[in-house]
């Protein structure tokens, strides 16, 4: 199964904050992965969790105690020594901001701020920005929901439907992961630019990340390539995914210009193909690359023996599997 691709990454455990709940004054420990601290510690703190007092239940009211302050300096310290990239220090000296430069003094708040915004915009961008942040957060379920009602609402919405998918194949639901990439790759030549490269190498690290061993699965794409006495070359190939040996590559490919169509599909190629070629980098040391007006489609024969190899093919594995 695609393991998650996450932007959420930290070479650390989560650690223990100690804080008091301004409501009912109970201390608790809070487990947390980064800290954003403005000002002495105590002051303005916020952590990238919302914290529920376990003895209230009032979120994201307390105070950081003296010992939890201590534990802070501690974590800067050793962020110092290991000499850590700012995005992956326990604590930093700086609140976080939304798109919008809104600061967010709180995860509640933020979420409030959010879902404010969405309810008045409604657009596909503003639901996707909430389910990011709620994912961010662990709620995954209402991620989903809302990355739903992203791409139900903008066509071209990519980045909310590459979400749903690695979503899906986080938790092993193999079947609606491919088939949330199938949407994906429908949508991907309507892409608008500023998400295309965003959406490119999210896209291509998931693909790639396809188990073959539980279905063989191929990328099929038709693409436009330049012109020859006036007509428009199209391309039309196939690459079987375990052989796309970097996601680099691929994302490189989904970036450019002219994509046509997009799709995973069952049908494995039986031959290296120009795609194949494209993807290794090495087209000068493949056969010559057809071109066509347009993609033709291949005769009933053909595809009746294409389906035989298949089965032949599934029979090899599975005798493969039982050794």
């Amino acid at each position: 199964m695609p393991q998650q691709v996450t932007t959420k990454q930290f070479p650390h455990e989560p650690f223990g904050v100690q804080v008091c709940c301004l409501r009912c004054e109970a201390t608790f420990e809070q487990k947390v992965d980064q800290v954003f601290v403005e000002g002495e510690f105590g002051k303005r703190v916020v952590f990238d969790r919302i914290t529920v007092c376990p003895k209230c239940g009032v979120a994201d009211e307390f105070r950081v105690t003296g010992f939890g302050s201590t534990t802070l300096v501690a974590a800067m310290l050793a962020d110092a020594a290991e000499a850590r990239e700012l995005a992956q220090k326990r604590v930093l000296p700086a609140l976080p901001h939304l798109w919008d430069g809104t600061t967010v003094e709180s995860p509640t708040r933020a979420l409030e701020h959010l879902r404010e915004h969405t309810e008045t915009v409604g657009s596909g961008e503003s639901w996707r920005r909430l389910g990011n942040y709620l994912d961010r957060l662990d709620r995954t379920d209402e991620a989903c929901d809302a990355w739903r009602r992203a791409v139900a609402v903008d066509e071209r919405e990519c980045e909310a439907a590459a979400s749903l998918a690695n979503s899906a194949f986080r938790y092993g639901r193999f079947q609606e992961g491919i088939d949330t990439v199938q949407e994906l790759l429908r949508r991907f030549p309507e892409c608008p630019g500023p998400q295309r490269a965003t959406v490119s190498h999210f896209a291509a690290a998931i693909i790639c990340q396809i188990d073959s061993d539980v279905r063989p699965i191929a990328l099929d794409a038709t693409w436009h390539d330049g012109e020859v006495n006036g007509q428009a070359i199209v391309r039309a190939s196939s690459v079987a995914i375990s052989d796309v040996a970097s996601f680099e590559d691929l994302a490189k490919f989904l970036e450019r210009e002219g994509l046509l169509a997009l799709r995973l599909t069952d049908e494995l190629p039986e031959e290296d193909t120009q795609l194949s070629a494209l993807l290794s980098g090495d087209l000068d040391e493949r056969p010559p690359i057809r071109v066509a007006a347009a993609p033709s489609a291949p005769s009933k024969k053909q595809r009746a023996e294409k389906k035989r190899k298949r089965k032949l093919q599934e029979l090899s594995r599975k005798k493969n599997r039982r050794k």
